[in-house]
């Protein structure tokens, strides 16, 4: 116990020491840094104006000019602004999450305040490497759920599309480790899933299983090594898995789907598990099922 509580007092002592350092270098070289931010302020500033000057006499836009050239029509003149919000009935937006700022800032332009109607997940933002922002509809969804004066919000928490079990094994994961830090919600009542298929029948045998596969493992790429196969261990892990979901457990292989993060790796897949019999379906080589 003293051991411990001595290593965890160096550790504290070590990250102490950190903070110092880099206060000290903060404090000496401030103001170096800030003339070298300013100067690269400059030369970014002249330099865009440089380049749009040289596309305006060239007349060659990019997507992003025309973006910026609505907002700034729309907001400098008002008829052809209530022209269009008068011609909208409604703006209607899906996948709100994925909105960036230029993007809200036209669709403000373009509706009259009242007649906005936006569908979106904050747990499905992936963009933000196109400057999606989800902050924009996150701070939506807290305005309105706080005031409905501001704005109706609806919530589509029921599921229709998967069974009970496998929306209670993600409410189980999710509530355990989504909040304001990692994932930007709380995932509180207001955004777990709530099961609504009545068709399908919940059947509490079932449950949710982490199959980890260790690349450090010696012993597991030793056991690999030994075999002619090109095969990944994670690939050999899945395919175990699967035939053993198949010979032990009676699931047919058209009941079994495989997900991948991308279709970079789908032919090694098909051949991995072509060699170990399993049939597979494949569509497109876009999507890929197990055959019955």
């Amino acid at each position: 116990m003293l051991i411990t509580r001595r290593k965890s007092q160096f550790a504290k002592l070590g990250q102490l020491a950190d903070q110092v350092t880099i206060l000290d270098y903060q404090e000496r070289y401030h103001g170096d840094i800030w003339e070298l931010a300013k100067t690269f302020q400059n030369f970014i500033s002249d330099f865009v104006e440089a380049y749009r000057e040289r596309k305006r006499q060239e007349n060659a836009f990019e997507f992003a000019d025309i973006s910026h050239y609505t907002i700034e029509i729309l907001e400098n003149f008002l008829h052809v602004r209530e022209a269009y919000q008068e011609r909208f009935h409604e703006v209607m937006v899906d996948e709100y999450q994925d909105t960036n700022h230029i993007q809200e800032r036209m669709l403000e332009l373009l509706s009259n305040g009242h007649n906005r109607f936006m569908v979106g997940d904050i747990k499905q933002s992936i963009y933000r490497f196109r400057q999606a922002d989800p902050q924009i509809f996150n701070e939506k969804f807290q305005r309105y759920a706080k005031n409905s004066q501001e704005g109706k919000l609806i919530l589509l928490k029921e599921n229709f599309r998967s069974s009970s079990e496998v929306l209670s094994a993600t409410n189980h994961v999710f509530e355990r480790l989504m909040d304001q830090e990692v994932g930007e919600i709380n995932y509180d009542s207001m955004h777990q899933l709530v099961f609504a298929n009545t068709k399908l029948t919940p059947k509490p045998e079932n449950k949710a299983e982490f199959l980890l596969y260790d690349k450090d493992d010696s012993g597991q790429e030793e056991e690999e090594g030994q075999t002619d196969t090109k095969l990944t261990g994670e690939m050999r892990l899945v395919i175990k898995e699967i035939l053993k979901l198949h010979q032990e457990n009676g699931v047919a292989f058209k009941e079994i789907a495989l997900l991948t993060s991308s279709r970079s790796r789908n032919d090694q897949i098909l051949l991995a598990l072509s060699e170990y019999g399993i049939p597979v379906k494949t569509d497109g080589e876009q999507n890929n099922y197990l055959n019955p």
